[in-house]
């Protein structure tokens, strides 16, 4: 695990498992968000702190939509919790800066999060039949889910 932490994009390389999956078919792209089990999570922020990153900062989901890779990361500090969903697909920790973070979307804490992701489902749910040859959770447009952000996002 230690030679893991210290390799870019490796900490979490070992998780596999549609347990911890959600799939989510946003216009053309296929997303996958892998929400990662709290020794993971933990491991991604000693990660972050190996490589210089000056935040304190836990992450706790991987998304990929095969192109890039975006972490959701909640700010550990009581007062102020906010999630940060980064692109981090190029970026080393020592980028992860506040500069940076205020460029991408955030949610004020991780509640605010978990409502939007039930937003998401509520509004399409229904769509997708619960069949063991259809990989996707939900399907939705690119339209839907813009409006569903814009009513959640920080």
């Amino acid at each position: 695990m230690e030679k893991l932490l210290r390799i870019k994009g490796k900490w979490h390389g070992e998780l596999s498992g549609r347990e911890t999956e959600i799939h989510l078919q946003l216009g053309e792209r296929l997303i996958i968000a892998k929400f990662l089990p709290l020794d993971y999570a933990l491991a991604g922020h000693r990660h972050l702190k190996l490589g210089r990153c000056p935040l304190d900062l836990l992450p706790f989901a991987i998304l990929n939509d095969g192109n890039n890779t975006i972490y959701c990361m909640m700010r550990l500090d009581p007062e102020n919790p906010i999630v940060y969903c980064a692109n981090g697909t190029k970026l080393p920790p020592l980028g992860v800066t506040e500069s940076f973070l205020a460029t991408q979307p955030q949610f004020n804490r991780s509640s605010d999060l978990i409502a939007f992701l039930t937003a998401v489902f509520q509004e399409r749910i229904h769509s997708i039949a619960i069949d063991e040859n259809n990989p996707l959770d939900c399907e939705l447009d690119s339209i839907q889910f813009e409006k569903i952000y814009q009513q959640y996002r920080r």
